[in-house]
């Protein structure tokens, strides 16, 4: 079996266990010992394990850090375990921080059997970071980001890579948090090269929003060309996906990086996401209103829905267009579909932009329980 499928065993295991672990004990028995052997240690033999082991040297007795990790009798990470029933706290990381600077290691976990957080040096050597540059939430798996724990198996474990890696990371979640709220400093750099005036802080501020949607409308144009373009010519874009029964699926060799939400939400796996469920969606422009639908299939993923308008199956972003273009042929080509496109939440009756179900698990199992 896997390393990868191993964790998902083991997810299942602590997903129906949890709720019964009263005990650091029982935490370390029902999910830190099965997660360090899916990683291909062998908690058996004290040459790949050691628990309660001496972080500080200096001290007698020592603080003993839960586990700590060897390969070819060589400290690789170590590993800070509380209680499953606890939640993880910056008194843990503290603590584990405090290990980290006594044991020649170069990572740390600090889990409580359900999350594992790990954690490097990237800011100052030797000093451990406050924040994870990965976290594995075993309740809620990511299948993208258990790909990420391949470098830490006894088989493949490179430090070099791993930290490649922590750097590719903490440089999307520091993306991710820009493009969700554009900090002063990249709205000033933006600002910068458009403003021909002194910048004022209202200048700054009035600058934000343009940041912010500006940025979401390029990876909304990107996520688009991956999703519905069958050929480079001109007539092909203009018809775009004609097959009205059923959207096309795009081949994984262009989309390898997407994580469906198949993968990603368990309960979708009782619906028929085949094309068949649609969602009646509506937006407007200019006074018109527009009503068409989405279809929810298997390759519902980040912004790749399907809209069918006027009989064909298009992006967001190209039934968009073509609904203004149809009022006014000047009017500006691109809009940002994911939020153009609206539908009703069942439960409140309320719209809410159909890009609410990348976010919203509980709206999205709404819609689904109401087509």
């Amino acid at each position: 079996m896997s390393m990868i499928d191993e964790i998902k065993r083991l997810s299942e295991d602590v997903a129906s266990q949890h709720k019964h672990i009263h005990s650091e004990d029982e935490t370390k028995r029902v999910s830190v010992i099965p997660f360090i052997e899916a990683l291909g240690f062998n908690t058996r033999t004290l040459a790949d394990v050691r628990s309660e082991y001496v972080a500080d040297a200096r001290d007698k007795g020592g603080y003993k850090v839960d586990y700590v990790i060897f390969k070819e009798s060589e400290p690789i990470f170590a590993i800070e375990v509380k209680g499953a029933y606890l939640s993880l706290t910056e008194d843990n990381w503290d603590q584990l921080r405090d290990y980290y600077a006594d044991l020649d290691v170069k990572f740390g976990i600090l889990t409580n059997g359900k999350e594992y957080r790990f954690y490097t040096d990237l800011r100052k050597l030797n000093i451990m970071d406050k924040e994870p540059f990965l976290t594995i939430d075993l309740l809620n798996l990511n299948p993208r980001l258990l790909v990420e724990l391949n470098g830490f198996t006894k088989a493949n474990f490179d430090p070099d890579a791993i930290l490649s890696s922590a750097r590719k990371l903490m440089v999307r979640k520091l993306l991710k948090r820009e493009i969700a709220q554009p900090s002063d400093h990249l709205v000033r750099y933006f600002a910068q090269q458009v403003h021909r005036n002194q910048l004022k802080s209202a200048d700054i501020k009035g600058f934000g929003p343009a940041v912010r949607l500006a940025w979401r409308e390029i990876i909304d144009d990107e996520i688009a060309k991956r999703v519905t373009v069958p050929d480079t010519g001109e007539q092909a874009n203009k018809d775009a996906v004609t097959d009205s029964s059923h959207p096309k699926e795009t081949s994984s060799a262009s989309n390898p990086d997407f994580t469906t939400f198949l993968e990603r939400t368990s309960f979708l796996e009782k619906y028929s996401l085949d094309g068949s469920i649609e969602v009646p969606v509506f937006a407007e422009f200019k006074g018109h209103s527009f009503k068409a639908k989405l279809s929810l299939y298997g390759k519902l993923h980040n912004a790749a829905a399907i809209i069918q308008f006027n009989g064909k199956w298009l992006t967001p972003l190209e039934a968009g267009k073509r609904t203004r273009m149809t009022v006014d042929p000047t009017a500006t080509y691109y809009v940002n579909g994911m939020t153009y496109w609206r539908l009703y939440d069942p439960a409140s009756g309320v719209d809410r932009p159909i890009n609410d179900l990348r976010y919203d698990e509980e709206l999205l199992q709404r819609v689904l329980d109401n087509a």
